[in-house]
């Protein structure tokens, strides 16, 4: 559906295929070569995805989705397309009909491990704005591959109201949307609106009800980060129940906010850990560096003997400014 929506609103993305049998996918990654990405086109909780580096890998997993019904009914037909090459980012916005309020652009860090090592997450940190994607740049990206989407979705008598969120590839051609998620990204969203200057209820208000061009929605020009403290056995089998203390001073810090996510209260009153990602750290700063280096007092004035984190959140954004 959102490739044929691009196709018909001419926005850039990577070429493509859909193929509802085993034999024709296969004999297309033949003839592409890789790497070469494959897609079940439908809902797989997050799984339905494989960046395939051979063609082996590629076949393999057709044969997975497609005959073997890995993913259930939503490997029945999947897409094929290109492989995308440069840095994903993602890029957010209110949207009302034809209106479009650029909320910003992050980069997550998915991977459990330092240097992008390890298992897939849900995200262990991200940095906003990206690297080399400043506001002017993702206003641009709105005009491309947003704005005209809405036109297409009015055109098509099925208007979209709500938050936007594109995954880009930041191309040598010039920024290509990946996909259209309908929802703020975690953890994305705590790194953007701490740097909301104006209301929320309102934004999401007018959202609703479609006023979207006249609310006043302002963000600031910080910079900002946010660090997720998980449970020790995560993104397997977390380790619950452990003490959390800290939390109040490291919110006492400069520029630091600490959300929670997988917390409760234990039956004395303590915050306890009961999920895989707990808590996430954020703060904001006039330079990526000071946002860095005030995220990271945040985490180490939290006590909690089982807390895992990446502790390379925003490096390579550093090394990219460099």
């Amino acid at each position: 559906f959102t490739k044929d929506v691009c196709d018909a609103a001419r926005i850039p993305t990577a070429r493509w295929e859909r193929f509802d049998s085993m034999a024709p996918a296969l004999e297309f990654v033949r003839r592409r070569g890789a790497p070469i990405v494959i897609k079940a086109d439908g809902l797989a909780a997050g799984k339905g995805v494989v960046v395939a580096m051979t063609e082996t890998e590629a076949e393999d997993a057709i044969r997975a989705m497609m005959d073997d019904a890995s993913l259930g009914d939503a490997g029945r037909s999947v897409v094929i397309e290109e492989c995308l090459v440069g840095d994903e980012v993602s890029l957010f916005a209110f949207c009302a009909g034809e209106t479009a309020v650029l909320i910003g652009a992050a980069q997550d860090h998915k991977r459990i491990g330092e240097g992008d090592t390890g298992p897939n997450t849900g995200g262990m940190g991200a940095v906003s704005p990206p690297t080399g994607f400043d506001r002017a740049r993702q206003e641009a990206a709105l005009d491309v591959l947003v704005r005209p989407m809405l036109d297409e979705m009015v055109r098509r008598g099925t208007p979209f109201r709500g938050v936007i969120f594109a995954g880009l590839m930041l191309t040598d051609d010039g920024p290509k949307l990946i996909e259209y998620n309908v929802r703020f990204g975690d953890p994305e969203a705590q790194a953007l609106l701490i740097r909301l200057e104006s209301d929320l209820l309102p934004a999401l208000a007018s959202v609703a009800d479609g006023t979207l061009d006249t609310t006043d929605i302002r963000f600031s020009d910080d910079h900002s980060i946010s660090i997720v403290l998980a449970a020790r056995g995560y993104p397997g089998k977390p380790v619950a129940g452990g003490v959390i203390d800290g939390i109040a001073e490291a919110n006492h810090l400069p520029g630091v906010h600490v959300f929670h996510a997988g917390t409760r209260q234990d039956a004395e009153g303590r915050i306890v850990a009961a999920g895989g990602r707990v808590l996430t750290v954020c703060a904001t700063g006039t330079t990526l560096a000071e946002a860095r280096s005030r995220a990271y007092h945040g985490v180490a004035a939290i006590r909690w003997d089982d807390a895992i984190w990446r502790r390379d959140i925003g490096e390579r954004a550093l090394r990219a400014e460099a």
